[in-house]
């Protein structure tokens, strides 16, 4: 899994002896070395030398148990429901359950996954850290195990990636230490959009979806994203933005060339393709609510698909 070193590095590039002319010398003095560890552990809290154990692990030791709670997040949607476990409403997970089975049951397919735009576990201590990182997660490699049973492949046959420009040193550790997944650099995931892929983009930041997945011509064979269909709320604000500068800014008040290519860009992907909503509601005593709000899948029009039984 990898240890963190005992010793905090040293100034690896000291300012020279106050001498004459020492002041035109490239370094970094003793103060501003000493600032920036602070100001670096402050952010970083897991690596502090207090939170690391005697086998230099990082968060007292807890990222594992964080990722065995992803794990659990992932067996509680795989696994068939016991009437007799302490799960508060184990009739709504079986519902969840069969809508993920139902929607993967329409699916060609999938040789590749990708999780993007998962955010920052933020990690502060054992009480305080990012629950919808954890259940977005689980659910994502839920999703893809459930695709690898019905496709009949054996576990990890479907290639998965995480992208997200926000991940910090704490994601990578938990995501590529402990969980061993692969974690990519942007723009790496845009490559991947093609036949047989599936995208898990909860609450990717409307901005850039319109250079992404909703990008004329990329082929996305199942998607879970923001819920745009019905109404395209999710991603009315860079439409509206655009816009509004334009016309506080000439006076004209006429609909601009960009901001109408963004809405017809969100057309054409829902003229062909097919949402679902998510319900997204399991354990109600650990879920964050907030983790599956308006999120829906997202199948190509191309195919049949079918009502839920």
């Amino acid at each position: 899994m990898g240890s963190i070193p005992p010793n905090e590095p040293k100034n690896p590039f000291p300012l020279p002896s106050p001498v004459a002319g020492w002041f035109d010398k490239p370094g970094i003095s003793h103060d501003d070395w000493e600032r920036t560890l602070d100001d670096w552990f402050l952010s970083h809290r897991a690596f502090r030398r207090r939170a690391i154990t005697a086998k230099g692990q990082p968060a007292d030791g807890y990222f594992p148990i964080i990722w065995k709670e992803v794990k659990t997040v992932q067996e509680l949607l795989t696994k068939p429901v016991d009437p007799k476990s302490k799960i508060s409403d184990p009739i709504l997970l079986q519902s969840v359950q069969e809508q993920l089975e139902h929607v993967i049951g329409q699916t060609e397919t999938i040789k590749s996954a990708v999780c993007m735009g998962l955010g920052r576990i933020n990690w502060q201590c054992h009480t305080d850290y990012n629950k919808s990182w954890i259940q977005q997660c689980g659910l994502f490699l839920a999703i893809c195990q459930l695709l690898e049973e019905k496709q009949g492949v054996k576990p990890g046959s479907i290639k998965r990636f995480f992208q997200d420009p926000a991940f910090e040193i704490e994601d990578r550790w938990i995501l590529e230490k402990t969980g061993k997944e692969k974690i990519i650099a942007h723009p790496a995931a845009n490559d991947m959009m093609g036949k047989g892929s599936f995208i898990f983009a909860p609450h990717f930041p409307a901005t850039y979806m319109f250079d992404t997945f909703l990008a004329q011509g990329r082929e996305i064979d199942l998607l879970l994203t923001n819920t745009i269909h019905g109404s395209i709320d999710t991603i009315v604000w860079p439409i509206v933005d655009h816009w509004f500068t334009e016309v506080y800014w000439s006076g004209r008040p006429s609909i601009t060339p960009e901001a109408q290519e963004m809405f017809n860009i969100a057309k054409h992907f829902l003229d062909n393709h097919t949402g679902i909503n998510y319900w997204g509601a399991y354990i109600k005593e650990k879920v964050v609510m907030s983790a599956f709000s308006k999120l829906s899948f997202y199948l190509p029009k191309d195919r049949p698909v079918t009502s839920p039984k």
